[in-house]
């Protein structure tokens, strides 16, 4: 449990993932007080705002933030084997 801005309880996270689409990219999401966990699957030739990655390759990115659900450096990307 959390205490939250107001003083209450809650739990620290949400345990299900809710998807959610965007212009290219297809992601999960899981709320927690003041950040949001994503995984995202990009396909190829979908840049989004992953800075320094292989955008001919398909990715996953696997990020807590406060951002948008790709806005991560190269380090945090995972490609498809071929």
């Amino acid at each position: 449990m959390m205490e939250n801005a107001y003083g209450l309880m809650m739990p620290a996270y949400t345990k299900k993932m809710e998807p959610e689409e965007n212009p290219g990219y297809f992601s999960l999401y899981s709320r927690m007080p003041s950040a949001t966990l994503y995984i995202s699957f990009l396909p190829k030739n979908v840049p989004g705002e992953i800075q320094g990655a292989d955008s001919t390759q398909e990715r996953i990115v696997a990020i807590g933030t406060q951002n948008t659900a790709t806005s991560v450096p190269a380090q945090y990307v995972y490609y498809k084997v071929q």
